[in-house]
């Protein structure tokens, strides 16, 4: 995932752990709507985030659960990289 502007105030953020009546999965389900929010980023490097920071990894998972994140596999085999998104929403088309 290649870092922008956009996302490092979302990563301070979850660096800086919960605030105060914030329960740590509110924390991740926001930080992971803003780092996907712009298309989808690797599965792995979000995770690396996540435990970097000082955050359980179930906790990740439930709030990806709770956002409706998707996993992607893309490539085939070895070189197979999992990515996340948020699901695609209907156009109503």
């Amino acid at each position: 995932m290649h870092l922008t502007r956009e996302h490092s105030c979302t990563i301070l953020c979850l660096m800086e752990g919960p605030q105060p009546h914030t329960m740590p999965r509110d924390l991740l389900t926001t930080w992971l709507t803003s780092a996907l929010k712009y298309g989808r980023a690797p599965a792995a490097e979000l995770v690396s985030l996540a435990e970097a920071a000082g955050h359980n990894k179930a906790t990740l998972w439930r709030a990806k659960a709770l956002l409706g994140v998707e996993s992607v596999r893309v490539g085939f085999g070895p070189g197979a990289v999992w990515y996340w998104q948020l699901p695609v929403r209907d156009a109503g088309i």
